[in-house]
């Protein structure tokens, strides 16, 4: 080391390779974070109406879709499907559940 340098590059390079991992958190973590996060954000604020989510070109998954496709107003259309739905509750409770919707983020959660 240099008098000027208390430690060198080198160092904080090698602290770096040995920091990172390849780990990843379990789908069932990811899925109760998420579900929290939705749960808060709709406690904090109105939801957008789902077919509001569409137009602005946001992907619905298969269960938001067959929503917006109800003649129902758009009262069913701002509440937090995921909550209800048994994506989530498989996606919280058993590790590579078996999702196979498009676009549905606890699918996803069990993909990555």
């Amino acid at each position: 080391m240099s008098k000027n340098k208390p430690m060198d590059d080198f160092f904080f390079e090698e602290l770096v390779r040995a920091s990172v991992s390849k780990a990843t958190a379990p789908s069932t973590l990811k899925s109760k974070i998420y579900s929290r996060l939705l749960q808060e954000s709709s406690q904090s604020s109105k939801l957008l109406p789902l077919h509001q989510c569409k137009t602005a070109g946001y992907d619905l998954c298969f269960w938001e879709d067959f929503v917006v496709a109800l003649p129902l107003g758009e009262k069913l259309g701002k509440l937090n499907h995921c909550r209800v739905c048994h994506g989530r509750l498989l996606g919280e409770t058993i590790e590579g559940a078996p999702l196979p919707w498009a676009n549905c983020p606890y699918a996803k959660f069990q993909r990555t």
